[in-house]
């Protein structure tokens, strides 16, 4: 990192080398500080969560298929993001950003759908909690898991709570 005087600000400011390794296996893709170095702008590329296959197909199949289907979106996201953050300086840390960012980006993916798309708030929100249950972020409070068991035993079925009528 060197540090150099901006003209528009009797402020220092910081100018950082650029974050990328000179391997395509990085996520972040843009580091800095504002003139008056009180923000830090921080670009990331997380990988998504990839539905199996096309949503549409699984419109009217059973919970147990889904979350089955979202522990192995979940596991392949894994083999991704590890290949993506491995020319990273600080691998960790971006692991655990990531898993966070796409944690957040799931809850309002959730709240985002409506009637019909049941379906995709089970597979996300099972994806969210599985996430959620990483060693990397286990002690991390990230709030309550989106999926809510009723019954129990094997009569127990998931529901996704519903956060949107919540206010802060």
């Amino acid at each position: 990192m060197t540090l150099t005087t901006s003209n528009s600000s009797s402020y220092e400011s910081f100018t950082f080398q650029p974050p990328r390794s000179s391997t395509p296996n990085y996520i972040c893709w843009h580091r800095g500080l504002n003139n008056a170095n009180d923000n830090m702008m921080i670009a990331l590329v997380v990988p998504w969560i990839q539905w199996p296959n096309n949503p549409l197909d699984d419109v009217n199949t059973e919970w147990p298929i889904i979350r089955d289907k979202a522990r192995q979106a979940v596991l392949q996201w894994r083999r991704v993001l590890r290949e993506k953050i491995s020319g990273e300086a600080h691998q960790r840390h971006m692991k655990i950003t990531s898993i966070i960012l796409l944690n957040s980006q799931l809850r309002l993916t959730v709240d985002s759908l409506g009637k019909g798309e049941e379906h995709m708030s089970l597979f996300y929100g099972f994806v969210a909690d599985e996430l959620m249950e990483m060693d990397e972020v286990r002690d991390v409070n990230m709030g309550k898991s989106l999926i809510k068991w009723i019954g129990q035993g094997e009569d127990a079925y998931p529901v996704v709570r519903n956060f949107r009528s919540r206010s802060w």
